[in-house]
């Protein structure tokens, strides 16, 4: 009897702490409700960013425009318009104006410009012509054709100058100093009907690299396997250049020979 009593007690506080516990949380979870209800939101106000933008850096390019060199003015003191070109696309255009070879050069497009130089056509007929005057005499003369010089001079660095300018600066310069001289060597004019040495030595006359200059010319005559292109462009030039009549009786003119060459002027290139 007192056993039965005692499990239903216990039953009883068991289910009555059963009942207090969920009555304590059901009111725990309605003040947490009403607690949130009750208090404000808050929303967080993002800060504005403003990204700058940083400017750009500023690049200035070099003025070579404004550059200036001491040049000659071949459309003033060169009467062929070819020979003028050849300064340009030669010295100018490499800045070759390192002396003595920029005044060199100069003299030397010069004395083919003043001068009828011609070199013979090798594949030419001579044609031999006699013809009496008036004071009844018999004078003989000969036709043939000719090039003229200073078309060979031009037509020949217009196929050698991309060989040309892969030596170096010096050397380059005394390559084309030595084509010049080759080509002359090879030409007649009307006051001794050749070329004479002395002229050649004229040209080159105080000149610092003379004997370079000659060097060269032995080694192109030799068939220099380096140099090569040289009597490739000359041959060039022969087959594609024109041919002119002309006749030994022809009035000679005098060699004329630069005695100073004109003042240099500052020009952008």
């Amino acid at each position: 009897m007192i056993d039965a009593y005692i499990l239903l007690s216990g039953i009883v506080f068991f289910g009555t702490y059963g009942v207090y516990r969920v009555y304590k949380s059901s009111k725990e979870k309605t003040r947490i409700i009403e607690s949130q209800k009750r208090e404000p939101i808050y929303h967080e106000k993002t800060q504005d960013i403003k990204i700058e933008e940083s400017e750009p850096e500023q690049v200035y390019p070099l003025q070579t425009h404004n550059i200036k060199y001491w040049l000659y003015t071949p459309s003033y003191s060169l009467r062929t318009y070819g020979l003028a070109g050849l300064y340009n696309d030669l010295v100018v255009k490499n800045l070759w104006l390192n002396e003595p070879f920029h005044s060199k050069f100069y003299e030397i497009l010069m004395i083919l410009d003043k001068n009828e130089f011609m070199i013979v056509d090798s594949n030419s007929k001579v044609i031999t012509m006699n013809v009496r005057g008036r004071d009844n005499k018999i004078t003989t003369s000969k036709s043939f054709q000719v090039f003229a010089t200073r078309d060979i001079v031009v037509a020949t660095f217009s196929n050698a100058m991309s060989d040309i300018v892969r030596f170096n600066q010096l050397d380059a310069q005394h390559i084309v100093v030595a084509i010049c001289i080759l080509l002359l060597e090879q030409s007649l004019h009307y006051q001794s009907q050749e070329v004479s040495e002395d002229m050649i030595k004229t040209i080159l006359k105080d000149y610092e690299f003379t004997e370079d200059i000659y060097h060269i010319t032995t080694l192109v005559k030799g068939k220099d396997e380096q140099l090569q292109f040289v009597d490739i462009a000359v041959k060039i030039a022969f087959q594609t250049s024109s041919t002119y009549a002309y006749n030994d009786s022809e009035v000679p003119k005098p060699l004329q020979l630069p005695t100073k060459l004109p003042q240099k002027v500052l020009k952008e290139v």
